[in-house]
């Protein structure tokens, strides 16, 4: 009887570091140098920009501005609708003056301001439309 012995390799990850290189040194002095050399002779050129911006405010004056006075009821609490007109207590207010136009000057032109128009609550009642103010009380 023979018995028959069967070896496999067994191959590991290699976890040594491996040996560091050993370069001959050359006896030739040309050996190793960088040589340089050049395409077409066509002039490189870089790009140029340059951007200078100014600008000045002007001192502007309000010459006149147009108004409407309105007057603001106070609205109850109630959780009634305010188009039924229940929820109003007209007999608590307050006047304003809402800016409809302004008029600037002290540029090369002057400015008009207009704003937007707008409709009304059911609280607020006009009760002068387009009045002309000055800033010096005229």
């Amino acid at each position: 009887m023979v018995l028959e012995v069967v070896v496999r390799p067994v191959v590991f990850p290699n976890i040594r570091p491996a040996r560091p290189r050993v370069l001959v040194k050359s006896d030739d002095p040309e050996q190793g140098m960088v040589v340089m050399g050049g395409g077409s002779s066509k002039f490189v050129s870089t790009s140029y920009s340059y951007n200078y911006s100014y600008s000045r405010a002007e001192k502007k004056q309000e010459v006149k501005r147009q108004v409407d006075k309105k007057r603001v009821y106070q609205v109850e609490d109630d959780g009634s609708s305010v188009s039924h007109g229940t929820s109003v207590n007209k007999d608590n207010f307050i006047d304003i003056e809402v800016t409809k136009k302004i008029l600037l000057t002290g540029g090369k032109e002057p400015d008009r301001i207009e704003y937007a128009p707008y409709k009304d609550p059911p609280n607020v009642e006009v009760i002068e439309a387009d009045v002309t103010k000055y800033p010096d009380g005229q």
